[in-house]
């Protein structure tokens, strides 16, 4: 029984790790959509103001402004 008690509980402990840790890269994840969205609104914006020659901006411009050469 007590065995049986201790493999629960650390069932327990391992789904609540789980589910935490899938919250903060579900967290991440929407950060990085909100910067994503913010680049490409000032890039459109510096257009408007004649700023850049076209209204567009690459992924892997965008990609490259966020992301650090090494965490790539």
């Amino acid at each position: 029984f007590l065995l049986a008690l201790i493999t629960l509980w650390g069932i327990l402990l391992y789904l609540r790790y789980r589910w935490r840790k899938m919250e903060e890269e579900e967290q991440a994840m929407y950060e990085m959509v909100k910067k994503i969205i913010a680049v490409v609104q000032d890039h459109y914006k510096e257009w408007e103001r004649n700023l850049e020659r076209y209204p567009y901006v690459g992924i892997f411009h965008v990609r490259d402004s966020l992301i650090p050469p090494q965490s790539r």
